[in-house]
């Protein structure tokens, strides 16, 4: 049960906050960007700007039928291709861009591994904004209000048949370009929705931030699976 809510942290955390990097645009090309697309575009352009975010968010998965599967609420600290993730009394994670180390707090133990092709691909840092560019079909949603914040968001679903993702909605505080709200729909129906809590830039983290402090954990066994 433990490593079945852990598979679902960081299935989310990575869905969420690491996918794929834009690639610079030409002009020709950016001028036939539809209103998604180019929303889409400015806020992955404000998130390498930032120079590190840190981030604080609440994860509510459901099943098919609606019934809650798991509750997690945590914090994860970005820059470029790395991540620093902490969910208080499971689980911590440390990616420096290659290696993956996943420490299970109860087991004590720490999993290191080198993610796949397939992996890399969520593991760079514009979280969810650039999927157009890789198979996601967007469109514009009407802007919502929340609190004293206008929101603006995007919906989007793939283009192929047979994706694991049915669709994907985010929304972005208006005036900032900031996610606030992500609800990811899976093609089995199950549900996550993510509300990020607290978004804050210019972190400026040192490199030795997303490696594993083994000094700090001298009791804890390293499994290596690369």
């Amino acid at each position: 049960m433990m490593k079945h809510r852990i598979h679902i942290i960081l299935t989310v955390c990575l869905l969420t906050f690491l996918t794929p990097q834009a690639k610079a645009l030409p002009q020709a090309k950016a001028q036939a960007q539809s209103p998604a697309e180019a929303l889409l575009t400015k806020a992955a352009e404000k998130y390498r700007q930032s120079k590190g975010v840190v981030a604080t968010f609440s994860i509510e998965t459901t099943d098919n039928n609606g019934s809650s599967i798991a509750s997690i609420e945590g914090q994860i600290h970005l820059q470029d291709n790395r991540f620093y993730l902490e969910v208080p009394d499971e689980m911590k994670a440390w990616f420096d861009g290659q290696n993956l180390w996943t420490l299970l707090i109860n087991a004590q133990e720490v999993n290191l591994s080198t993610p796949s092709q397939e992996e890399l691909l969520m593991l760079n840092p514009v979280n969810v904004f650039m999927l157009y560019q890789h198979g996601f079909q967007c469109q514009m949603l009407k802007d919502k209000t929340s609190g004293k914040k206008t929101l603006c968001g995007v919906e989007m679903r793939p283009k192929e048949a047979g994706s694991d993702i049915r669709s994907i909605r985010v929304y972005f505080e208006k005036s900032l370009l900031q996610p606030v709200s992500i609800s990811i729909v899976n093609s089995n129906a199950t549900k996550s929705d993510i509300s990020i809590t607290k978004y804050q830039t210019d972190r400026n983290y040192p490199l030795s931030f997303f490696l594993f402090p083994q000094k700090d954990y001298p009791m804890v066994e390293v499994i290596d699976l690369r």
